[in-house]
């Protein structure tokens, strides 16, 4: 396939994305989808007269897709984050349920694992010469384990 080719395909596929984003990200009608990528043909048509030219709107095009991909991505992170309750929130759960306050601990340790089934806050912190350990699901505070140790290193 030939560079003039690829560069004319890659604004048509430009051209209808757009004209899907730029009505609100809702769906566009056929017929505009239809025109954008009729006008988009033309356009990268007078534009492959010129190498140069025909070579930035490929490189603006790539870019354009990119960010797009990374904005998506970045929502979509985001969005997985939203729905957890938070550090504060499970640290608050797992304090109430051994009965202290987070003036009354030390060495407090909160960390979001993703890394088994279920998406838990591994909370832990040291009190009375005890390790408590406690994993708290993400989703709905739910506590799923709640472990006391005898701390066999107070010094630290």
């Amino acid at each position: 396939m030939s560079k003039k080719m690829m560069v004319l395909i890659a604004v048509a596929v430009l051209a209808a994305c757009l004209a899907i984003v730029g009505c609100g990200g809702s769906q566009a009608s056929s017929s505009k989808a239809a025109s954008s990528s009729a006008a988009a043909s033309s356009a990268a048509t007078s534009a492959s007269a010129s190498k140069s030219s025909a070579a930035s709107q490929s490189t603006a095009a790539s870019q354009s897709t990119a960010a797009s991909q990374s904005a998506a991505a970045s929502q979509s992170a985001a969005a997985s984050t939203a729905a957890y309750i938070g550090d504060q929130a499970a640290m608050d759960i797992a304090l109430k349920d051994a009965g202290f306050a987070q003036s009354d601990v030390t060495d407090l340790k909160v960390e979001l694992d993703r890394g088994d089934a279920v998406v838990h806050y591994d909370v832990d912190f040291k009190q009375g010469g005890k390790e408590y350990d406690y994993d708290i699901d993400a989703t709905n505070g739910n506590i799923l384990k709640r472990k006391a140790e005898v701390d066999l290193n107070p010094a630290e």
